[in-house]
């Protein structure tokens, strides 16, 4: 890999991280907590919420601290697993680069909340009708959006014929 990529994925990774938190930082200075504010009625609320569990709110209710520090256990270590996957692996396509560092500006978010604050602020809340889907925040977009890129990545370069292979 080369060293431009790397670049790319922590200056991406940094610019989702930065925008995810001062997204949070503008949601939990001016308004309180489970206000909602309608942005597209019918579609999308802004919900201030405090998540102490995993994602979409997963063991949200576990609130034994040994749950709560096996939370952030796997949120670092999910962490870590990234940094270490994408720095080892050898790949050139931008869209693996882009993808990791979606994930990782993401992740680098979440952890961030569980470290300082011992929860994660979400607060897009998309529903239609009754139904609304689980509350989340830029990091789990960004997450959600890398994860996407990645599988499409390998599922395209699964097709692709190796250059390296024997002939």
């Amino acid at each position: 890999m080369r060293l431009r990529d790397r670049v790319w994925f922590v200056l991406v990774g940094a610019v989702i991280f930065v925008l995810d938190q001062l997204s949070k930082r503008l949601v939990m200075t001016h308004m309180t907590l489970y206000q909602s504010i309608p942005v597209l009625p019918g579609l999308l609320n802004i919900t201030y919420i405090q998540n102490r569990g995993v994602v979409f709110g997963l063991f949200a209710d576990a609130d034994h601290p040994l749950a709560q520090n096996a939370i952030l256990l796997l949120s670092l270590l999910s962490f870590g697993v990234i940094v270490v996957y994408f720095f080892f692996l050898r790949h050139e396509n931008h869209w693996v680069t882009l993808g990791f560092s979606f994930v990782l500006g993401g992740a680098l978010g979440n952890t961030w909340d569980r470290l300082t604050q011992g929860y994660v602020v979400d607060f897009l809340d998309f529903y239609y009708g009754e139904y609304h889907w689980p509350t989340f925040n830029f990091a789990d977009a960004f997450i959600t959006l890398g994860i996407g890129i990645l599988l499409v990545s390998m599922f395209q370069l699964s097709r692709w014929p190796r250059t390296d292979a024997p002939s």
